[in-house]
């Protein structure tokens, strides 16, 4: 996570979120599985644990963190370490959950 935190886009784009955002939490938390989390676990631990970004014009929630839970579409697959590594190799289809020309982030 460091190395994506650190890197490009994220790392510019970070310094831009009060132009982009109304809402931007963060929160950091270890976990046994070297998996990507999945979106409810993400907002799980964001809209428990979170941290809100100060932000010039915050929405409500930003505050309080009261965000609605994702919403996953029909079919939607998680993304773990070995199909990330998949689509780093190119590969596509049932290898990988998502549309990727090899271009996924390590």
């Amino acid at each position: 996570m460091q190395a994506f935190v650190s890197s490009e886009p994220h790392r510019t784009i970070t310094t831009r979120l009060d132009h982009y955002c109304d809402e931007a939490t963060f929160v950091d938390w270890e976990q046994d599985s070297p998996d990507v989390p999945g979106w409810q676990t993400n907002w799980r631990h964001l809209t428990a644990d979170g941290k809100a970004a100060e932000l010039t014009q915050p929405s409500a929630a930003n505050q309080t963190r009261d965000f609605p839970p994702p919403v996953e579409a029909p079919g939607h697959r998680q993304l773990t370490a070995g199909t990330a590594a998949a689509c780093r190799a190119g590969a596509s289809g049932p290898a990988c959950p998502v549309p990727c020309s090899g271009e996924v982030a390590a």
